[in-house]
């Protein structure tokens, strides 16, 4: 969802960059299986808060409604500017992205905020281990819009398995683009259930919104301003029409003998 001519717009004058595309089927994945994607051990505060909803009916009103569940696991970190990775406690809510300095508590005094998830975009780490020496090969990293080139800024973060990167990613997603994603999603479904003969609505050009009525009965052709006249000049053009079509099939054919005798 990001804006590709703002993104190009970042990188500097001569630099080794370009886009690559995918083919991305998993795209709807969190409102089609969200059971499994957000399991309830990472959303349990929101479960705490509607304890007489079930786990997919509480996760579906957030989806429907286009908003992100709080989620909260470990993740681990790599400190800015050194090698070093430490775990910690995680909680996304609506203000952001915080860390808890104390275990997992989740008051108000032990939350550290990390980082602003609106101003920021979330990318997938390949070869986490090998390049900056995670602890996993599941890393992500956020990266502020602000910073044009380079790792300045860059943070760092890995999870322990695939399932719970998975969760952390929905989420930022919908955190970021809730409502459009389930737009998206439902104008998806609705081309996949309309029947094939129907075709989209075919779009008017340019061209036909300049189409104007014009009265040639005369030497030179004008422009008819009054709806009313421009009316008249088509049903006369009309009968026009019949009369030359009646006149040309009430023509005798060339093979057709004539009735007088010479």
């Amino acid at each position: 969802h990001e804006s590709v001519v703002e993104v190009q717009g970042t990188w500097p004058l001569g630099a080794d960059s370009r886009f690559v595309f995918r083919k991305n089927f998993a795209k709807y994945e969190l409102f089609k299986s969200n059971g499994s994607l957000f399991p309830e051990v990472m959303v349990s505060g929101c479960l705490e808060a509607n304890k007489s909803m079930a786990h997919s009916e509480l996760i579906q009103n957030f989806l429907n409604s286009g908003s992100c569940p709080e989620v909260q696991g470990f993740l681990h970190l790599r400190e800015a500017g050194r090698k070093v990775w430490k775990r910690f406690y995680f909680s996304l809510r609506r203000s952001g992205l915080y860390y808890s300095t104390k275990g997992t508590s989740k008051d108000p005094w032990h939350l550290q905020y990390f980082a602003d998830l609106t101003e920021s975009n979330i990318y997938y780490v390949t070869q986490g281990k090998k390049l900056y020496g995670a602890p996993t090969e599941f890393g992500f990293c956020i990266k502020p819009c602000k910073a044009r080139s380079g790792t300045k800024g860059l943070k760092l973060l890995c999870s322990e398995d695939e399932q719970s990167r998975a969760c952390w990613m929905a989420a930022f997603r919908l955190f970021k683009y809730g409502m459009q994603l389930y737009r998206n999603y439902q104008q998806a479904q609705a081309r996949l259930s309309q029947p094939p003969w129907i075709g989209p609505t075919p779009l008017r050009s340019v061209s036909d919104n300049a189409l104007v009525a014009m009265d040639f009965s005369g030497c030179t052709g004008r422009v008819l301003e009054n709806p009313g006249e421009a009316l008249t000049a088509a049903l006369e053009e009309a009968q026009a029409w019949r009369k030359k079509t009646t006149h040309r099939y009430s023509l005798p054919a060339a093979c057709q003998s004539s009735p007088l005798s010479a």
